[in-house]
C-alpha cells in the first residue's frame, strides 16, 4: 500500500535559520517518515507534528484577560498586562556644566490611573476554546501539586488579596 510522506525538520536548522518550508522539505526529504494513508477502514498508525516559531512569536505576561464571544460564534481572549503609565513627557535642568539635573516634576505630563497594555488576542472556536480549558485544569493542578510538596517557595495563597491579579473576562 503507498504512503503519504512526512518529513522530519531538523530543529538545529529550524533555530538557526529563517523558516522556509520547501528548502527544509527539499534537505530532508532523506529524513522522511512514510505513514499509510487513510483509507475508508483505516487511518493511519501515527502523526508526527513540528513545532515552528513565526516571525511574530514572542513570550509575554499576562496579569489578566478580555474579550467574549465574536458576531461568528467563535471566542476572543485579549492578553494584557497591567502597570503604572510611564511619562508622555518629563523635563530636566541643565546644569551649568552641560549636564542633566533634576527634574522639574511640577512639569511632568503622565497619566493617571493603571495602564493595561493589550499584548494578543487570541480567537478560537469552541471546540478549541474547550480544549484550552481542560489543557489549563491539568497545568494548575499540576503547579499546585508542586506548591504543596514544596512549601519553601511562595505559595499564591502567600499572596494578599489585593495583590493577585484580576482576570477579567468580558
Amino acid at each position: 500500500m503507498s504512503g503519504a510522506r512526512i518529513y522530519a525538520k531538523d530543529t538545529d536548522a529550524i533555530r538557526s535559520a529563517p523558516y522556509n518550508e520547501d528548502k527544509m522539505a527539499e534537505e530532508k526529504a532523506e529524513a522522511a517518515v512514510d505513514v499509510e494513508s487513510p483509507t475508508a477502514t483505516a487511518s493511519p498508525k501515527k502523526v508526527r507534528f513540528h513545532y515552528i516559531k513565526s516571525n511574530n512569536f514572542r513570550s509575554i505576561h499576562a496579569d489578566g484577560v478580555f474579550g467574549g464571544p465574536t458576531p461568528r460564534g467563535d471566542i476572543s481572549a485579549t492578553f494584557f498586562n497591567e502597570r503604572r503609565p510611564l511619562p508622555d513627557q518629563t523635563v530636566q535642568i541643565v546644569n551649568e556644566d552641560g549636564k542633566l539635573g533634576d527634574e522639574l516634576m511640577e512639569e511632568r505630563i503622565e497619566r493617571d490611573g493603571i495602564l493595561r497594555e493589550l499584548e494578543a488576542n487570541i480567537i478560537m472556536d469552541l471546540a478549541c476554546a474547550k480544549s484550552m480549558v481542560i489543557w489549563l485544569q491539568a497545568k494548575i493542578e499540576s503547579v499546585e501539586k508542586a506548591l504543596k510538596e514544596d512549601k519553601t517557595e511562595e505559595t499564591p495563597d502567600d499572596i494578599s488579596e489585593e495583590n493577585k491579579p484580576d482576570a477579567v473576562i468580558g
